[in-house]
């Protein structure tokens, strides 16, 4: 395991490789920063900032202080941070490292929508039934409440659709192995029933209401359009979404307000990532408007900082916290 200064020195001497090989004629200063590696020839910026958790746009943007163009150098292509750049007023670029080279990344390439897949009519019913909401996205079918997952439709030993319960996949898992006397519907319904029992505001803390927020608050927006002035809402999926529950990943719909089509994005506590998918998710939807939808007490400048570089109009919406203080 590399310690954290020795892999930031590492980075940085592959930063300065990197641009002394493509560009043997320009001269690079090191500009001092708490995240990467970041060098300028007085006109362009270079930021190498390989990390699992924050893109390099999210960095990028939250250390951008001029209109200089941002040259983001990656190890890989890597096609929705380009489509990210691309819903940007302040000028990005991007690099991808080949062999001790820099190389342009190549084009955008439409990437595969998922279509919705037809839904077991039984197994529709029961989640209705539930009072489940049902979601599909990224090539998945889930039924979530107040947007937690409780259940998601998985193939059967013999090809067929089935309902597999539980708060998260690895719920469902453990579910599969100790539940086995119970049936489906007893599972859904005692797992829907403790979920509805602590995601409300009058709850007491309690882990069932402290994941998924950001679906939670989107979840508030699409079951009761009314009260934001919204029409015909619908979810959309993130690209980047959470591998478990615990991860917070920003959750988005799109609606009307009258003739503007409106994309809303909310997200929880200092969330980086919140701008860049707000920026490629407007680009993919042709949006109007951008409305960041966070809680009474988020309140960030990084976030209003990087939302400054965003093409389309945004706002900054406050909305009151649906779980417990």
């Amino acid at each position: 395991m590399i310690d954290v200064d020795r892999r930031a020195g590492l980075n940085q001497a592959k930063m300065d490789s990197l641009l002394r090989e493509t560009f043997p004629d320009s001269q690079f200063e090191p500009i001092q920063t708490k995240i990467g590696a970041m060098r300028s020839n007085g006109t362009q910026k270079f930021l190498y900032a390989p990390n699992e958790n924050v893109s390099p746009l999210a960095i990028s943007l939250a250390l951008a202080t001029d209109e200089t163009d941002i040259n983001l150098v990656v190890d890989a292509s890597d096609h929705l941070l380009l489509e990210q750049t691309m819903g940007l007023a302040t000028k990005h670029r991007l690099w991808v490292v080949e062999g001790n080279k820099l190389v342009p990344h190549p084009e955008l390439k439409l990437e595969e929508r998922h279509a919705p897949q037809p839904l077991n009519p039984t197994i529709a019913s029961l989640l209705e039934t539930n009072g489940c909401e049902i979601v599909q996205e990224n090539g998945m079918t889930k039924g979530e409440i107040k947007g937690l997952e409780v259940a998601r439709v998985v193939e059967g030993s013999e090809g067929e659709s089935a309902l597999q319960v539980g708060v998260g996949i690895y719920d469902q898992e453990a579910h599969k192995l100790v539940d086995g006397n119970e049936s489906t519907e007893e599972k859904l319904s005692r797992v829907v029933s403790e979920v509805l029992h602590y995601r409300n505001k009058q709850a007491r803390p309690h882990p069932l209401n402290r994941v998924s927020r950001p679906k939670w608050l989107i979840s508030e927006l699409v079951n009761s359009p009314e009260n934001s002035g919204l029409e015909e809402v619908r979810r959309l999926p993130v690209a980047t979404e959470s591998k478990a529950i615990t991860e917070t990943t920003p959750a988005a719909a799109l609606a009307r307000v009258e003739n503007t089509k409106v994309l809303i994005v909310a997200s929880v506590g200092v969330d980086l990532n919140a701008i860049p998918i707000a920026s490629g998710l407007s680009v993919s939807t042709q949006a109007d408007e951008i409305w960041m939808i966070q809680s009474e007490r988020d309140k960030y400048p990084v976030l209003e900082r990087q939302a400054k570089h965003l093409k389309v109009p945004h706002r900054f919406l406050k909305t009151e916290e649906p779980w417990p203080s």
